[in-house]
């Protein structure tokens, strides 16, 4: 896999207690917090990547792109029932790297909940479906495996594409 660097100028900033550097994975991972979600993989200080079931506001994740960012960490003054008591927030990018189309991820889903699949019907018909809010192309005899669901793991093998608004296309489907 070749990847093209893209490195952003920034200032040194004094560390701060409530500020963390952190590399985002090019690709998200299957969890399950309120619901079944995507979650990012961030690793921090040159650990394991590990889910991150919150977003960073003022960071858009992009499939394919793995980002060096630098980002805050603020406590939520009465924070909703079901939502985190901490607010992350981006303080600058520091790095970006761009996977290749073509490049390859493997996600594994685990069964959902019931009422909460994985996989559903995309508005832009036959040939897509949606993923927990990402479009993904398939062939229909993919499409169709996984939108039938399954009560049992099931891998997926996805591959970059070069269309935004597609950025995956379900290439081999393991149950």
């Amino acid at each position: 896999m070749r990847r093209s660097t893209l490195l952003v100028p920034f200032l040194l900033l004094a560390a701060c207690a409530d500020t963390h550097d952190a590399v985002i994975q090019p690709s998200l991972a299957p969890c399950t917090g309120v619901a079944s979600q995507l979650c990012m993989l961030v690793s921090e200080n040159g650990g394991a990547p590990s889910l991150f079931y919150d977003s960073i506001e003022g960071f858009s994740f992009r499939w394919g792109t793995e980002a060096t960012v630098r980002y805050s960490i603020e406590e939520i003054d009465n924070p909703p029932a079901d939502g985190s008591s901490l607010r992350y927030r981006l303080e600058q990018t520091v790095n970006v790297e761009l996977d290749d189309p073509g490049t390859t991820y493997e996600l594994t889903f685990r069964a959902a909940p019931v009422d909460d699949d994985w996989f559903g019907p995309d508005t832009a018909g036959p040939g897509t479906v949606d993923m927990v809010g990402t479009r993904v192309a398939c062939d229909q005899a993919i499409c169709d495996q996984l939108l039938a669901g399954s009560s049992s793991t099931t891998r997926v093998t996805f591959e970059l594409t070069s269309t935004p608004l597609t950025p995956l296309r379900a290439v081999a489907v393991v149950r």
